[in-house]
Parts: structure tokens; C-alpha cells; sequence
């Protein structure tokens, strides 16, 4: 092992004492600067909690002031809310009574105008149907059929699907 010959002794006590001269140094000049470091950085860390305490009371402060002032908005709005809705039961009670006068009038009018609509449209229906039939019966045998023939047929199919929409 080249540890333990003699030769390498003198190369090793050299080292040995570069090593310490330079630990010895390193505590006496490098320490002190970092524990001044230390020192400031601890002081501005202390110095930012009390900042810290200080901004938390003044927070709770504001909080407590803002909660009350919610407080007093809620009571107040309840007390408009309050008032704004009879006002508006009131009103609605006496718009509900106009709306039922009249919608029970325009009930009438549009039931007649639906029974009017319907029979247009049943009749529009027939017409259509027997329009097509007889075209379809032309195209289909090259022969034309009576439109008397038609609309009889078509009048008894109608008729045969409102006695089964009767029952």
C-alpha cells in the first residue's frame, strides 16, 4: 500500500498540513461570516413575523367591521324584501283577477277559431287526399275515376277513424 511507504510520507504531511491551514482558515474567517448572515437573516424573519402579527390584528379589524356592516345590510334588505313582496302579492293578486277575466274570454275565442281551424284543416285534408287518390288511381290503372267516387270513400275513411278516435 503507497499509505504506508515511507517514500510518500513527506508528499503526505504536506497535504496534510494544506488541509488543516485551510479548515483552520475557513473557521475563523468563513464562520463568522456565515453566523453574521444567520444573525441578519433571523433578525429581518423576526422582524416580518410582528410585521405579520401586526397586519393579522389590523385584518381582523377590518373583518369585524365588514361583518358587521353585513349584518346591517342583511336586516335592511330583509326589511325592503319584506315590504317588496306584499307589494307584490298585491299586485299579482290584482293582475291574476284581470288575467283570468281575460283569458277566460280569449279561452272562448280560441276554442272557437280551433273548431274553425280544424274543420278548414279536415276539409283541406280531404281535399288533398282525394286530389292525390285520384291522381295515383290515374297514373296507376290509366283510367280516370269519378271525383264523386273519391271524395264517398275518402268521407267514409274519415268518418270510420273518428268513430274509432270516439271510442
Amino acid at each position: 500500500m503507497p499509505q504506508l511507504d515511507p517514500a510518500w510520507f513527506p508528499s503526505q504531511l504536506f497535504w496534510l498540513c494544506v488541509a488543516f491551514v485551510v479548515l483552520y482558515l475557513g473557521v475563523r474567517m468563513i464562520l463568522p461570516v456565515f453566523d453574521r448572515v444567520f444573525a441578519d437573516r433571523n433578525k429581518i424573519v423576526d422582524d416580518n413575523i410582528k410585521v405579520a402579527a401586526d397586519l393579522r390584528d389590523e385584518a381582523k379589524r377590518i373583518l369585524k367591521e365588514y361583518n358587521d356592516g353585513i349584518a346591517s345590510a342583511n336586516e335592511k334588505s330583509a326589511q325592503i324584501m319584506s315590504n317588496a313582496k306584499k307589494e307584490m302579492e298585491d299586485f299579482i293578486k290584482e293582475k291574476d283577477a284581470e288575467f283570468d277575466k281575460k283569458s277566460s274570454e280569449m279561452l272562448k275565442q280560441s276554442r272557437l277559431n280551433l273548431e274553425k281551424a280544424e274543420a278548414e284543416a279536415v276539409d283541406t285534408v280531404k281535399k288533398m287526399v282525394s286530389d292525390l287518390t285520384e291522381t295515383v288511381y290515374r297514373k296507376v290503372t290509366n283510367r280516370d275515376i269519378l271525383k264523386e267516387q273519391v271524395g264517398a270513400a275518402v268521407d267514409k275513411v274519415f268518418n270510420e277513424q273518428d268513430k274509432k278516435d270516439e271510442q
